[in-house]
């Protein structure tokens, strides 16, 4: 492999983004690329530098990182503020 040439997956570590999301660039910037594993040429590469730099500068950097291993709990709904989920299940049993 020359060194002109860069994998979608290196480019989207390098701008910190998900691959899908990249791939999802791609296809509006008109680019080719099917996988992960598909090279850009250094147009393409810079074309799609400019495009992430420009929706950083829009969106203001606001970036949710989830790392591995981490719980996301659902908010509770209006009534259920301390009760237990399983106790409430076992009094509309009872009831």
């Amino acid at each position: 492999m020359t060194d002109d040439k860069t994998r979608v997956k290196d480019l989207s570590t390098e701008l910190g983004v998900s691959t899908k999301d990249l791939l999802h660039t791609l296809r509006d910037l008109d680019i080719p690329a099917k996988s992960v594993m598909t090279t850009l040429t250094a147009d393409e590469v810079s074309r799609v530098r400019e495009r992430h730099q420009g929706q950083a500068a829009e969106a203001g950097v606001d970036r949710k990182v989830v790392q591995p291993g981490v719980i996301v709990r659902r908010r509770r709904r209006d009534g259920e503020e301390g009760e237990a989920p399983g106790r409430r299940r076992a009094e509309e049993r009872e009831g």
